[in-house]
């Protein structure tokens, strides 16, 4: 299942709660510089999925 989608009309705020690498993905979506209108759909993100990467993160601690 793809993750991507196409947002026609983008939300353009800033948001001040993202960490540093969240706020550089977030500005690269909001500007258009990966590709027009690309949206990443979380809501489709299943917990398991999540949980999966995030072991995988604390595991390289």
């Amino acid at each position: 299942m793809s993750f991507w989608g196409r947002e026609d009309k983008p939300q353009r705020c800033d948001l001040h709660r993202l960490t540093p690498e969240e706020l550089n993905l977030y500005n690269d979506l909001r500007d258009n510089r990966i590709r027009e209108g690309l949206r990443l759909e979380q809501e489709h993100l299943s917990f398991a999925w999540v949980q999966e990467r995030i072991d995988r993160l604390l595991q390289q601690d």
